[in-house]
């Protein structure tokens, strides 16, 4: 009888050694440091994807890229700025997106923008659900 509960004692120690020497999963500051860091291959990298998801024509591309590469330089500029002030980085980070979703618009077409506003929407969403689900789990414990 006591050499099974020293097995299953020395079995339990081990899964809970095992267990904190698990990776960890991803998080969102991981996925962050994987994106390109100069605002010319950020805004590439954002031109890349809005042309393929809008279908944008060769005029539109060399547009928006331009609109881009200033939201980029902004939004860079930002981050170093307010480095310690996430209140002030987030408003000012918000006024700089007005100003790129507000270039953007006379850009596109009406369908164009139909499709951006639904894609926009959809990150505003997926945004939301990241966020909320740390707070339900922290509820729990």
């Amino acid at each position: 009888m006591k050499k099974i509960i020293l097995i299953s004692a020395f079995l339990v120690s081990g899964m809970v050694i095992n267990a904190q020497n698990a990776t960890p999963t991803r998080t969102s500051s991981d996925t962050r440091k994987e994106q390109p860091e100069s605002p010319e291959a950020r805004a590439k990298l954002n031109t890349d994807k809005m042309t393929e998801k809008l279908s944008l024509s060769a005029d539109q591309q060399a547009k928006v890229q331009v609109i881009n590469l200033e939201n980029a330089k902004a939004l860079k500029a930002n981050r170093e700025k307010f480095a310690k002030d996430d209140i002030q980085f987030e408003v000012e980070k918000r006024k700089i997106l007005d100003k790129w979703n507000s270039d953007l618009r006379p850009i596109l077409n009406a369908e164009q923008l139909k499709t951006w506003e639904a894609f926009v929407a959809e990150k505003k969403a997926d945004a939301g659900k990241s966020k909320a689900t740390p707070k339900l789990a922290d509820q729990n414990k």
